[in-house]
């Protein structure tokens, strides 16, 4: 490929994006072999329940006598007392115990929240109850914006996975990737059921990715992806944090590959709003990416195995620009445009910039989620 043709004083092969392609020596041991599951990350929840009613019913006694023998049915207790005002109806967590304070309205049907029951869903009643003391208040903690984090705890868990990586990551399996990291010892690994079955596979598209200088926290990110896993940081009551490795990609609630800057792109990276001279007929698009990673001086990193379930694959994937000057930023929405890809640069945990290339619909998932808030 004559490199005229493609973009003007742009190199053709950026060391951040191209696997070697040589063999590499696995690092995983004997020891490692066995991998931890994730234990209980909370004991179970004793439910308090409490019923306020409102208005003046003269059916009140009554009502109150039907709920407390449906809750009786539902294998939990319940207190109902007449609103005073001056109790806040809603679900919160006091240690190992969750109040659960509902209303019963005035058609005879118990409130909690957004969830209303009548006398005869007892199955219904039943599943929330025993998801309250499964989960808490604030529901599974897999499924929490900040998996249970407080805020403190969210900032000390990104200041943990914000040194850099050292060197390349081996691809040759998750457990070699994550042996590999070096993570922090206030970050101990484990393993979700999904998980294990895969944690010994090898990725299909490199042995090894150069991901050196990147953070830990979108390192690791970006190498489980080429899995289709990722993690997640969760606090425990006894151990402090577990990092666990799941099945999932972004659309999943998973620790996101890389972040959105709540500074401006054109501040942040101001060579990939730069105009240069484009003409590119029908060429590589895995190429064109690597050579404007180069241009704007940022590492490139793709989403393989995301790709591959979406029925792409990048080095099959061509583009063609007449004779024109453009910006990098341009010129790749035209190519995510053409090909229905994601294609940003996203930022990592210590304030790093990196270009990321994934299916629209991991892409759209990210843009959701940071759609109200920055990095």
């Amino acid at each position: 490929m004559n490199p005229s043709h493609l973009l003007s004083l742009l190199l053709l092969v950026s060391p951040f994006s191209m696997a070697t392609g040589q063999p590499l020596r696995t690092v995983q041991s004997e020891s490692a072999l066995r991998l931890r599951s994730t234990p209980a990350l909370h004991p179970k929840y004793r439910v308090e329940a409490r019923l306020l009613l409102t208005g003046q019913r003269v059916a009140s006694v009554s009502i109150a006598q039907e709920w407390s023998r449906v809750f009786q049915r539902a294998g939990h207790s319940v207190s109902i007392v007449q609103d005073s005002r001056r109790e806040k109806p809603g679900l919160r967590n006091f240690d190992t115990v969750v109040r659960a304070v509902g209303l019963i309205d005035s058609k005879g049907a118990a409130r909690f929240g957004k969830k209303s029951f009548r006398t005869t869903q007892l199955d219904e009643l039943q599943t929330f109850l025993a998801d309250l003391a499964a989960n808490g208040a604030d529901g599974p903690i897999r499924q929490r914006p900040t998996w249970g984090l407080s805020e403190a705890e969210y900032t000390d868990v990104l200041k943990l996975l914000s040194p850099p990586v050292e060197g390349d990551l081996p691809l040759t399996s998750a457990l070699d990737c994550v042996n590999a990291i070096m993570l922090p010892d206030e970050l101990p690994v484990t393993w979700s059921e999904a998980a294990q079955k895969l944690a010994l596979d090898p990725a299909e598209f490199s042995e090894e990715l150069d991901a050196g200088g990147v953070s830990k926290g979108s390192g690791l990110a970006v190498a489980l992806s080429q899995f289709g896993l990722g993690f997640r940081v969760m606090p425990h009551h006894q151990r402090g944090f577990l990092l666990e490795i799941d099945e999932g990609n972004e659309t999943a609630n998973l620790w996101p590959v890389g972040w959105k800057n709540t500074d401006l792109l054109t501040k942040v990276v101001p060579p990939y709003f730069q105009q240069l001279e484009v003409d590119l007929d029908d060429q590589p698009v895995d190429e064109v990416l690597s050579a404007v990673a180069e241009r704007v001086g940022t590492p490139l990193f793709v989403a393989h195995a995301a790709l591959k379930s979406s029925g792409k694959q990048l080095t099959e994937l061509r583009i063609s620009r007449g004779p024109a000057r453009m910006s990098p930023y341009r010129l790749v929405r035209s190519i995510a445009d053409r090909h229905r890809l994601g294609i940003v640069p996203r930022t990592d945990e210590a304030g790093g910039v990196f270009l990321w290339c994934t299916t629209k619909a991991d892409h759209q998932a990210w843009t959701t989620r940071f759609s109200d808030r920055g990095r």
